[in-house]
């Protein structure tokens, strides 16, 4: 009894360690560089053709989008709010200088929240056009703005003068969220695969390699 008592005390004490022990902002605030300026990329190309996809008149209007399969109940987008183009271009060159901001690391706190809501927004409008990189942008702005990923490389460091100094249990939790999500996501990405024969036989990478659509060079 004694020996299972030590065994699940150190169990403990691991989950602890795991989840709970403080940690640098350093590699959240590299992070935040690397997700923001992927933010700022994917969200401006969005404006070449943002009332296709973004307005009732265009390719994804409201109906079609409320009657796609696994679309979640209650999922909101600013969009939806108004119609008229000025909200649309208005509030559109607004979530991109949000997503400036937290690139830059200023005011993180505030613009960290604020580009994740604005992450989610998109993908809830535009789900007819969603991939899988619109998801994990999603959730890896969303425990970015748990972490102090504004403590290092950023203007807020820059402005307190303490860049390096952002130690805290909020920073592991975000980075074993982020850890955890990752490994998720490559799970069921692995499962899914295993059950189709194209993966089995090589066809599937054949044709991932072959596709003239996704190839920078020709590997036929």
């Amino acid at each position: 009894m004694n020996g299972l008592k030590k065994y699940l005390a150190q169990i403990g004490r691991a989950w602890d360690r795991f989840w709970f022990r403080s940690a640098d902002c350093a590699s959240l605030a590299v992070m935040r560089i690397l997700v923001g300026l992927l933010l700022l990329y994917t969200h401006l190309i969005w404006t070449l053709e943002l009332p296709t996809f973004f307005s009732e008149e265009g390719v994804l209007p409201s109906a079609y989008r409320e009657g796609l399969p696994g679309r979640a109940v209650g999922a909101w987008s600013h969009f939806d709010f108004f119609s008229s183009s000025v909200w649309m271009y208005g509030s559109h060159f607004f979530a991109l200088a949000i997503f400036a901001l937290f690139t830059a690391g200023a005011w993180t706190r505030i613009t960290g929240v604020l580009a994740a809501a604005f992450v989610i927004s998109y993908a809830n409008r535009a789900t007819g056009a969603l991939f899988g990189l619109d998801q994990i942008s999603a959730f890896l702005t969303l425990y970015l703005a748990i972490g102090n990923s504004g403590g290092a490389y950023s203007f807020d460091s820059w402005r307190s003068q303490q860049a390096g100094q952002g130690r805290a249990v909020l920073n592991n939790i975000a980075l074993r969220l982020i850890q955890i999500h990752m490994c998720v996501v490559y799970l069921f990405a692995g499962l899914g695969k295993i059950q189709g024969v194209s993966w089995w036989n090589g066809q599937a990478i054949w044709g991932a390699i072959a596709s003239y659509e996704y190839q920078t060079m020709d590997m036929t």
